[in-house]
């Protein structure tokens, strides 16, 4: 599924495409990346232009579900969490 199509999606069948691909092993997004970032990268919509991944290819931004930002921001908590752990 290209980008142009995913534009043309309703919300309902958008979130069946990106339910089809398992993002929460391919889930880029890191500590230095917003929990807000693409749905198939992770990168911050600001500066994201048209980016190529494995799943879809190339595409523009496509705004994460709410199940990947609560589990993106989880990340982050984990991450800072084991941060201070190790300099204590």
């Amino acid at each position: 599924m290209s980008a142009r199509d995913l534009s043309t999606l309703s919300d309902d069948a958008l979130m069946a495409a990106l339910a089809r691909v398992d993002l929460t092993q391919a889930d880029p997004a890191t500590a230095d990346r917003p929990p807000s970032g693409c749905g198939w990268c992770g990168i911050a919509r600001h500066g994201h232009f048209r980016r190529y991944t494995e799943p879809v290819g190339w595409h523009g931004y496509v705004a994460p579900s709410q199940a990947q930002i609560k589990s993106r921001m989880l990340k982050r908590h984990r991450h800072t969490l084991k941060l201070r752990e190790a300099s204590r």
